[in-house]
């Protein structure tokens, strides 16, 4: 997890071991949050399978609870991104637009899910569309090896992972460490579940 040829706050690359999870293919779209939440507080409206957009930290975690699933751990994020890929991109060390929205492509908007190429393991829009909050609060990583790492449970920062269509090149890496205080909102922000 992490990188040591990346911004600071990717370094140093450790070793993690999780137990086995089980995370959605594509973002939680609009009409999924608005059938379980009764409200769709995204910016780009009218698309039911664009994914929903606008959401604080905490309603992306109320609704996986109600879901009976909850918010990916940053580890557990990386990981499934990565599906076994150790190069920039989960699909090579190039910037390559058949496999994510970004800020070259995306007309600056989201876009229906499930429309780029997924990753080894099918998991779509990783990277790009919309950038994913995760169930961590932001701290420095620890070169030690870790074990089903939760990461902090305070602070001021929460972490979100993915990169979204306003994204550069840059910020769509894998290993790229997003941070925004919980209650913000922003059309740039979504998330998907996991489960065990």
């Amino acid at each position: 997890m992490g990188s040591d040829s990346g911004l600071l706050d990717e370094m140093p690359k450790h070793q993690v071991t999780l137990n086995g999870f089980y995370m959605d293919k594509t973002e939680v779209t609009q009409a999924d949050f608005e059938k379980v939440m009764g409200n769709n507080p995204s910016d780009f409206k009218n698309c039911p399978t664009c994914p929903v957009e606008n959401v604080k930290r905490n309603e992306a975690k109320a609704y996986c609870e109600k879901i009976g699933k909850r918010l990916p751990t940053e580890a557990e994020w990386e990981y499934a991104t990565r599906a076994g890929s150790k190069t920039r991109y989960y699909w090579g060390d190039s910037m390559d637009g058949t496999y994510a929205w970004f800020g070259e492509n995306s007309d600056s908007k989201t876009h229906a899910v499930g429309q780029k190429k997924p990753n080894e393991w099918g998991l779509y829009d990783m990277i790009g569309n919309v950038s994913e909050w995760c169930s961590d609060y932001y701290s420095p990583y620890s070169s030690d090896s870790q074990f089903d790492p939760q990461g902090a449970t305070s602070g001021e920062y929460c972490v979100y992972r993915g990169g979204s269509w306003h994204s550069s090149a840059l910020h769509l890496r894998s290993a790229y460490r997003g941070t925004r205080k919980p209650s913000l909102r922003l059309n740039r922000h979504g998330f998907r579940c996991v489960a065990r």
